[in-house]
């Protein structure tokens, strides 16, 4: 397998683990709000003993690699390379809030983020590239990687 094959089967990896980890937090408030029911009627339900505390809504999990106090610039910088392709700028944000990057919480403060991180972007053109309409790559994987990424996306517009 290729260097680039094996970037983009562990990308798939890693979001297929952090979805995992958010359903399994949904379940857990879930079997948490059940055992509360139960109680409340009489049954002596206790939870499995190997399950973790209940997540709260406002709990993230982060992700392996976590972005928890790094810069914008540097966390954009982590999930491009991760990722092995052009994104947009809200995929980025989201994958950042995947890894742990602090999450605002309300749509207008996620909407200011993205904001900022367009800003960043465009303020590092040293580092970062604007590929097309909405989608920014990494300047080091040059002109050439940056265009096939484009047609393979062009390709396959359903993996956005």
């Amino acid at each position: 397998m290729n260097h680039q094959k094996s970037l983009e089967v562990l990308e798939e990896i890693r979001r297929d683990i952090a979805e995992a980890e958010q359903n399994l937090a949904v379940l857990r408030q879930l079997e948490s709000y059940l055992l509360t029911k139960t109680s409340l009627n009489g049954a002596n339900v206790q939870p499995e003993t190997s399950a973790k505390p209940p997540a709260t809504i406002e709990e993230e999990v982060p992700a392996p690699g976590s972005l928890a106090g790094v810069s914008q610039s540097k966390a954009i910088e982590t999930v491009l390379r991760e990722v092995g392709h052009p994104m947009r700028t809200m995929s980025i944000l989201k994958a950042m809030i995947a890894r742990g990057f602090p999450d605002p919480h309300s749509t207008k403060a996620r909407q200011n983020l993205a904001n900022s991180l367009f800003s960043v972007m465009r303020r590092k053109p040293d580092r970062f590239k604007k590929t097309g309409k909405g989608l920014w790559g990494l300047i080091e994987w040059g002109e050439r990687e940056l265009a096939r990424s484009e047609e393979e996306r062009d390709e396959n517009p359903e993996s956005e």
